[in-house]
């Protein structure tokens, strides 16, 4: 360990003065020679070492310092400060414990080799270190268990870091700007989705930035970009989650029968994409007048593993401090000892990072602590802009109602599935366009309640055709209805145009 003070004062804030992996260090140095572990350490000054590994250190050296009063060297009947007679022009001069002179030999790092040529046979094992880039492949199952999703390696033992959500169905993942926080719901997202049936697992999605607009779902599952929208989505999940409460009146055998059956239950995944940018102001308008966003499920969290209820919320790291007291998602996240992951953050910022580093893990949280460092997997995602999928979407539909071969079945961000690879998303309720046939009209009643990523208006369906109009896309100007093609070209527009 060259330079001990740099390595004591890494790490730290204001709340931690010292870095906590030096009582490693230390442990290193008091035990660490029955298993073959040698410390050797570097500081400019005595006062630096712990008082608990100095004396593990058997052979102490001490070169030339900057203040002789500094020396630890104390002969009795000799000079009283011993330290002062070392030259300070020659490099390598030193005293050992009994104030005798030494002068260390410079060793030439071409002579490795034939060092270790020398001494054949068993060797050290390597420091294994986490990779920079570490695939999917690399790491065996994804999924191991029951809602078992393996997220990464751990340095400790490079073992895989499994994020287990039938022990603890919360989890917060904090970073800035390009950290990851995206990436990362999408893999949970692809791995669930992958090793589960629709009976078994519904998603619900609020992505106020699009960024999870291409993933796909489960049919009839909740995908949101829609502030407007978010309120009603989790007045709509409260109440499906407060009908997996045993009704009052049961008997005991009755109660255990309603518990066996919640154990086999659906499963629901509320996935919440930057919720710190989610404003909780009431409604001040509309039938959801009074009502904060959150209101309906923050009771419900301290509840969510009997529930069925899975939550993910990922915010910013910067502020963590403010936002976690501000915030009432996160603020309760907080209380409840949800699993946290910190992909990037200032000790400086205090609040979140001092609080986590301080806290320690739950004990059904092992695999998930807040204080061990792992290297998560990487996914290629699409590289193309979405906006420009989308209007590929939306004039590729339009020239197959054209042709007489339009596709009814996608939705208007079909052309970002084709694009990609992947099989086109059927229809939910509350996001994507319903199944329909070519020639099948959608009335202006039907229409006014027509949900296509969002636009729940008529009128607002209505400017959308006639802006395509415009744009010289060709879309039908009815004034009596509107098609299921129309819909889903507006819509691809009006996200195409943000």
């Amino acid at each position: 360990m060259d330079n001990l003070y740099a390595f004591s004062r890494d790490n730290t804030d204001q709340f931690n003065t010292r870095n906590p992996l030096l009582a490693r260090l230390t442990e290193l140095a008091n035990a660490g020679l029955s298993y073959g572990i040698h410390v050797v350490i570097t500081t400019p000054n005595w006062i630096e070492v712990p008082l608990a590994m100095r004396d593990s250190l058997g052979l102490r050296l001490e070169l030339k310092l900057h203040d002789s009063a500094d020396s630890n060297v104390r002969v009795p009947g000799a000079l009283r400060r011993p330290a002062e007679s070392v030259p300070h022009d020659q490099p390598g001069r030193g005293l050992t414990m009994h104030a005798e002179h030494f002068l260390f030999a410079a060793s030439d790092a071409k002579t490795v080799d034939s060092v270790n040529a020398s001494y054949p046979g068993a060797k050290a094992p390597a420091v294994r270190l986490l990779p920079a880039d570490l695939a999917p492949g690399a790491i065996g199952p994804l999924y191991p268990g029951r809602e078992q999703v393996v997220i990464g390696q751990r340095e400790q033992d490079l073992a895989p870091v499994a994020l287990d959500f039938s022990h603890n169905p919360l989890l917060m993942v904090l970073g800035d700007t390009g950290s990851g926080k995206t990436t990362l719901l999408r893999h949970i997202i692809r791995t669930v989705r992958e090793h589960s049936t629709p009976d078994q697992v519904a998603f619900t999605v609020l992505d106020r930035r699009l960024h999870l607009v291409d993933e796909p779902l489960f049919p009839e599952n909740e995908y949101t970009p829609n502030i407007d929208r978010i309120t009603p989505a989790m007045l709509g999940l409260g109440a499906l989650l407060e009908k997996r409460r045993p009704p009052a009146g049961l008997s005991p055998e009755e109660l255990h029968n309603w518990v066996s059956r919640g154990v086999t239950a659906q499963r629901h995944y509320l996935i919440i994409d930057d919720v710190d940018q989610i404003p909780d102001a009431p409604a001040v308008s509309g039938p959801y007048i009074g009502q904060r966003p959150w209101n309906p499920i923050t009771g419900l969290l301290a509840e969510a593993r009997e529930l069925g209820l899975r939550v993910i919320i990922t915010a910013r790291a910067t502020g963590s401090g403010h936002i976690l007291m501000t915030n009432p998602m996160l603020r309760r996240f907080h209380e409840l000892q949800a699993n946290t992951l910190m992909l990037s953050g200032s000790p400086q910022d205090g609040g979140a990072s001092a609080d986590i580093a301080s806290s320690g893990c739950p004990q059904d949280a092992e695999s998930c602590c807040p204080t061990t460092m792992f290297q998560r997997m990487y996914r290629p995602l699409i590289h193309s802009s979405v906006s420009m999928l989308l209007r590929e979407g939306s004039t590729h539909d339009e020239s197959q109602r054209r042709s007489g071969r339009s596709d009814r079945h996608q939705c208007g961000r079909g052309g970002a599935h084709r694009a990609s690879g992947r099989r086109p998303r059927r229809g939910r309720t509350g996001d994507r366009c319903r199944r329909a046939p070519a020639a099948d009209p959608v009335s202006l009643e039907t229409a006014a309640g027509f949900s296509a990523r969002g636009i729940e208006h008529s009128g607002v369906a209505a400017q959308a055709v006639e802006e395509l109009g415009r744009a010289g896309l060709g879309v039908s100007q009815s004034a009596a209805s509107y098609t299921t093609g129309d819909m889903q070209a507006a819509a691809a527009y009006m996200i195409a145009r943000g």
